[in-house]
């Protein structure tokens, strides 16, 4: 009965913030709803994502989305170290449904940004996003507490008199800024990644009940670590919106094309609702298989599994799933830099071994001539 008053009361807090975000495990495969910044990032890119929020409940917490991204980059390159600055476009479609009042989200973004390199070792990427979207509940589902009976269950009075209407519209925008930090320009045996996002920053009416402007201001920071030499990624996330706060850090391991990690997460509420719920903390389990499919064109299909640490994960609320899909295709910059396909194939260690071989015999002949 504890259990259930908690999923109760979690879902009256669902209603009470109808505007809170998903915020996905696998945010790294993610990167348009994660930071519109990153948009650009290879020469095209389409990526979705699916999840499933504990899967044993009779009622759906489902997300799904799709994102296109790409650059526009110069005919004429210039053949320098630097790489040359691209103009980036995004578009995405998000999709949810919660609850048996089959509260439903419909969304639609559309972006731009730029990236370019300041210095030898340091790119930035800015961004900016517009959104419109729609939210639409079923009140001939509500079940409120007057309507509960301890012996006979469910008992409608049918006394509850529903808004006017069952949907609404609104919009909004997202501004986020990222970076890229590597140890040498050709040959890095190690790259940073990182940015931050502000979200939602528009005031104005976002819930069924309260016609006055809401603020549902999202901000979110990541930060990625990645090691040529040994193959590994550590990443980082953290995000805050409304009462809700949210953390995560996942390490990750590539072995030829399967990559296979571990993501903590927990997730808690601040003021006097976290002494009520208290954290919900998870374990997830990821797998990815990555694979180059046709010249500088990749695929990667990536699998997580949750199990919630926390009281409210004991029983119904044990299992949650995402599964995402990407196809890219390597930029003109990333071409220039043979080595940026090491994270993508099975035969990065070659390639880096040949391109060492290459500098190192241009460098033997550098030397002779000027003995000569």
């Amino acid at each position: 009965m504890k259990l259930i008053n908690k999923i109760i009361l979690l879902c009256l807090i669902s209603l009470k913030i109808n505007g809170q975000e998903p915020t996905f495990v696998q945010f790294y495969n993610n990167p348009i709803y994660l930071n519109p910044s990153l948009s650009g990032e290879h020469k095209w890119r389409v990526s979705s994502i699916f999840s499933k929020n504990w899967s044993l409940l009779p009622s759906s917490f489902n997300n799904q989305l799709i994102a296109f991204d790409g650059q526009l980059e110069s005919k004429n390159r210039k053949i320098i170290d630097h790489e040359n600055p691209t103009l980036n476009y995004s578009l995405l479609y998000r999709g949810n449904k919660e609850g048996d009042l089959s509260l439903k989200t419909d969304e639609f973004h559309g972006g731009i940004g730029t990236r370019f390199q300041v210095l030898q070792l340091i790119k930035v990427g800015f961004g900016i996003s517009m959104k419109i979207g729609r939210k639409s509940i079923d009140w001939s589902k509500a079940i409120f507490v007057s309507d509960l009976d301890p012996i006979l269950g469910i008992n409608m009075s049918n006394n509850f008199i529903p808004p006017n209407f069952n949907s609404f519209w609104y919009k909004n925008a997202s501004v986020g800024m990222s970076f890229r930090l590597r140890n040498h320009v050709k040959l890095y045996d190690w790259q940073i990644n990182g940015g931050f996002n502000h979200s939602n920053f528009i005031n104005q009416k976002n819930s069924f009940f309260y016609n006055g402007d809401v603020n549902n201001a999202k901000s979110s920071i990541f930060l990625t670590f990645r090691s040529i030499r040994k193959n590994y990624r550590i990443n980082t996330f953290y995000q805050q919106q409304l009462f809700s706060k949210t953390f995560q850090i996942n390490s990750e391991m590539k072995f030829r094309s399967l990559i296979a990690g571990i993501t903590y997460r927990t997730q808690f509420y601040s003021s006097t609702i976290n002494n009520i719920l208290g954290p919900s903390e998870s374990l997830w389990f990821n797998f990815s298989y990555l694979v180059e499919f046709e010249d500088n064109k990749f695929f990667n299909i990536s699998y997580s599994s949750g199990l919630t640490l926390s009281e409210l994960g004991f029983q119904d609320t044990f299992f949650s799933h995402e599964i995402s899909m990407k196809i890219f295709r390597l930029s003109e910059n990333e071409l220039s830099y043979k080595h940026d396909k090491d994270w993508f194939c099975p035969s990065d260690k070659q390639v880096r071994k040949e391109l060492k071989t290459k500098k190192i015999d241009a460098l033997k002949k550098n030397n002779k001539r000027k003995s000569n």
